[in-house]
């Protein structure tokens, strides 16, 4: 009986401390959003670059990259929209009706594939990946290249397992 009472007042002790760690970590989400949403109207600010060693983030954002890049070259309006970073959507006056006169034509089958890549830590949530590299088609014959020089920038949030994209001018990083 009595270390029936003592389990409990453990237990209630514990959720207490988890539930007062939650509510003091626990960012407001709107703040969470103008950070990002300055960091990127800021863009010409000095960013601390730092070159991407982990195979594992190399290979995530050039993934997303890609994805964005399938999601182009099959005039997927509606999925590009919607992995466009908010602030370029904003300042490129883009609508879901409009994307695709916004922004470059892909053909079919393109890839990135990565020559450089660098990262800007936005916050503990939330990192920019530049990357440059070429631009090529994937055909019977071998790859094709499109473009040398190619640019992207990935927003990954590992907090909501998302990410945004933010289209470069050549050699824009």
């Amino acid at each position: 009986m009595k270390s029936i009472k003592s389990a409990i007042i453990v237990l209630v002790i514990l959720i207490g401390f988890v539930a007062i760690l939650l509510l003091s970590y626990s960012p407001n989400s709107n703040e969470g959003n103008s950070e990002l949403a300055d960091t990127n109207q800021n863009v010409k600010e000095e960013k601390e670059l730092t070159q991407v060693k982990s195979a594992s983030a190399f290979f995530t954002a050039q993934n997303c990259a890609n994805k964005y890049l399938g999601y182009v070259s099959e005039k997927d309006s509606e999925s590009i929209f919607r992995v466009l970073d908010y602030n370029y959507i904003e300042q490129n006056g883009i609508t879901s009706e409009n994307v695709m006169e916004k922004i470059d034509n892909i053909p079919e089958q393109a890839q990135l594939k990565v020559e450089k890549m660098y990262l800007e830590k936005i916050d503990d949530n939330n990192s920019k990946y530049y990357m440059t590299g070429l631009l090529v088609q994937d055909t019977s014959e071998g790859d094709i290249l499109l473009q040398d020089n190619f640019s992207i920038a990935v927003i990954l949030d590992f907090e909501n397992m998302i990410f945004s994209i933010i289209p470069l001018e050549n050699g824009g990083v």
